[in-house]
């Protein structure tokens, strides 16, 4: 009958609109976590403190940033738990810098790439790599 078909037709539509966002939310975190290929990253982030020292930037996220640390051979350390670290000497550091300040000026959520920093002295800290404004 017609009003079978029309049913079964929203039925049809009423799932594909969960799966799409299932699939959606399985994607996107709201968190500092490692992913899947092992890159350790913060993903819609707003950005909380930033403290500015002469060797570079201390960051804080409104992630969770121990999620980070582990067990994965690309698992690297927050400074005191919460910061992740941008390296003043880094050859991209005003232009990171630049898209944070922006970000945080306008309360906006970025994503942030970060790396394990293997130097003697810096203890798998948490470096920054890029960042992305979303």
């Amino acid at each position: 009958s017609l009003e079978l078909k029309g049913v079964m037709a929203m039925r049809t539509l009423t799932i594909a609109v969960l799966m799409t966002f299932a699939l959606g939310a399985a994607e996107a975190r709201a968190d500092c976590y490692i992913s899947s290929s092992g890159a350790p990253k913060c993903d819609d982030v707003k950005l909380g403190q930033l403290y500015v020292d002469t060797t570079g930037t201390y960051l804080e996220t409104s992630g969770n940033e121990l999620n980070l640390s582990g067990s994965a051979a690309t698992a690297c350390t927050p400074d005191s738990n919460i910061f992740l670290w941008l390296d003043r000497a880094q050859a991209n550091y005003d232009a990171i810098m630049s898209v944070l300040l922006s970000a945080k000026l306008a309360n906006a959520t970025l994503s942030i790439r970060v790396t394990k920093d293997t130097r003697a002295g810096f203890n798998n800290r948490c470096s920054i790599a890029y960042v992305r404004y979303l």
